[in-house]
C-alpha cells in the first residue's frame, strides 16, 4: 500500500482548544459526616468533564484510595447572625490529576464518586484550574472522506482529543495537494501529532494544526491487494469472503470448498 506523508494539516472544530498531558490540581467539597464512612482502602474516582452538567464524555478519570488523596481539609462555613439553618460540616478534597490531556474552552468540571462521597455545592463542581494549550501526544487514528461534509475527517475525533465537527482543513497549498491525492473511497490509518500554534486565528471553531502525519490505506476486501489478514487477494483470513480453488489459504474456512490442503484451496 502507498504511504502518504502529510507535512501539515489542520482540523476545524466547533469548540475546545487542544491541551497536552499535564498535571491538574482539582478540589471538591463533600459532607464530612458521610466521608467518615470511607475507611482506608476505599477508592474514590475523580471524573473530569468539559460540560457544566458532567453529562458529556469523561475527559479524564483517575481512581485513588481515600488515604492517597493529596489533601482532605475541614472547611469552616460562615453562619450569618440570625440564620436558622446551621451549615453542614464540610470537607474539601484536594488532589492533583496526572497526565490530563483534554480539549477545553473555558471551565472544567469535576465529579467525585465513591463510598462516603456526598457532594456539597452540587455533584458537578466547577474547577479554577485549566490545562495549558500545547502539544498532544502523538497518536494513530482513522480518517475518511465525507463524514459530516465534503472533506476529510476523523472517524473517532475523541481518539485525538477532538470533538465534532471532525472535518480536516488544509492550511497550505502543499497539504491541499497531498490531501487531493487520497482516494475518497478509501479509509486511511494515520499517525499524527496535534499541536497548538498561536499564529492560527482563534474564533468560532479554533484551528488545530496537525503535523508529521503518515497515512496508509486501511485494507478492504475489494482493493485488489493482498493485505490485512487476507490469505489471497481480497479473500480469506476471516475478514473477507472465502477464496476460490487454487488460491492460497491457511485453514479450511479460508476456502469456498472448506478444504485447505498444502496451503491451497482445493475443489
Amino acid at each position: 500500500m502507498k504511504a502518504l506523508r502529510l507535512l501539515a494539516l489542520a482540523a476545524v472544530i466547533a469548540a475546545p482548544c487542544v491541551a497536552r498531558a499535564a498535571d491538574l490540581p482539582v478540589s471538591y467539597t463533600v459532607d464530612e459526616k458521610m466521608l467518615k464512612l470511607a475507611i482506608a482502602g476505599t477508592n474514590v474516582t475523580f471524573d473530569l468533564y468539559t460540560d457544566s452538567a458532567c453529562a458529556g464524555p469523561i475527559a479524564h478519570t483517575e481512581t485513588v484510595a481515600i488515604e492517597n488523596v493529596d489533601i482532605i481539609s475541614r472547611l469552616k462555613l460562615f453562619k450569618a447572625k440570625g440564620a436558622l439553618v446551621k451549615p453542614p460540616k464540610t470537607d474539601e478534597l484536594r488532589h492533583t490529576l496526572t497526565g490530563v490531556a483534554v480539549t477545553v474552552s473555558g471551565a472544567l468540571y469535576l465529579k467525585v464518586t465513591g463510598t462516603g462521597v456526598s457532594p456539597l455545592s452540587g455533584a458537578c463542581q466547577i474547577q479554577s484550574a485549566q490545562v495549558t494549550r500545547s502539544d498532544l501526544p502523538a497518536t494513530t487514528t482513522t480518517i475518511r472522506w465525507g463524514l459530516t461534509a465534503a472533506s476529510w475527517g476523523f472517524e473517532n475525533p475523541t481518539s485525538v482529543g477532538l470533538y465534532d465537527p471532525t472535518n480536516i482543513f488544509a492550511v497550505d497549498s502543499v497539504t491541499f495537494g497531498v490531501l487531493a491525492t487520497l482516494d475518497k473511497n478509501t479509509r486511511y490509518s494515520c499517525s499524527l501529532q496535534i499541536s497548538h500554534e498561536s499564529s492560527f486565528p482563534a474564533g468560532a471553531g479554533a484551528y488545530v494544526p496537525v503535523s508529521g502525519m503518515d497515512c496508509t490505506a486501511v485494507p478492504t476486501c475489494s482493493d485488489g491487494l493482498k493485505n490485512g489478514n487476507e490469505t489471497a487477494v481480497d479473500c480469506g483470513g476471516g475478514t473477507c469472503p472465502p477464496c476460490a480453488s487454487g488460491q492460497a489459504c491457511l485453514i479450511n474456512s479460508d476456502c469456498t470448498s472448506n478444504v485447505c490442503s498444502g496451503s491451497v484451496c482445493q475443489p
